[in-house]
């Protein structure tokens, strides 16, 4: 995401992995701008908390995904957790935060052999639905998700709710 667009430009980068699991990297985008980062793996190597390094920067979690997956590896419903923010990108269109926890259903989930997860949600308080796309990781237990609408800068976490 660049300034609430989300961007498709090809990066390049380079990473360094050291044996104690951490792991630094940096990605360059085509227009020359860098971006560093750094994390350490989880001992069963699944996760990685990082952080941005560069001034400003953000906190983010990378999780491995399954070779494949299908529509049979959603779970019927998720709690989720959604904040960030939207910027105006339209005139008449506000800046606004977005906090949100509450109980989705996954019956219009779309899910893709790569396992990304395309769905839309509504919020309390929003008078607009949310286009996300995620991934599914952990079994199908969870989602890692952002929203894809121009201007947003929102990111989710969806967790299986228990049954």
């Amino acid at each position: 995401m660049f300034s609430g667009l989300l961007l498709g430009n090809p990066v390049t980068g380079t990473y360094e992995a050291k044996t104690d699991c951490s792991i630094t990297w940096q990605l360059q985008d085509d227009s020359g701008a860098f971006q560093h980062f750094s994390g350490k793996l989880t001992p069963d190597l699944t996760r990685l908390p990082f952080r941005q390094t560069d001034p400003g920067g953000t906190r983010g979690l990378m999780q491995k995904t399954p070779d494949s997956c299908s529509s049979g590896d959603l779970q019927s419903s998720y709690n989720y957790s959604v904040s960030g923010s939207t910027k105006a990108m339209n005139p008449g269109e506000t800046a606004h935060a977005v906090s949100a926890k509450g109980t989705l259903d996954s019956g219009g989930f779309q899910v893709d052999s790569d396992c990304s997860v395309h769905f839309s949600m509504s919020v309390p308080d929003s008078d607009r639905p949310m286009t996300m796309r995620g991934f599914l990781v952990a079994g199908g237990r969870e989602i890692l998700a952002f929203e894809t609408d121009p201007g947003a800068m929102v990111a989710a976490r969806l967790t299986a709710k228990e049954q």
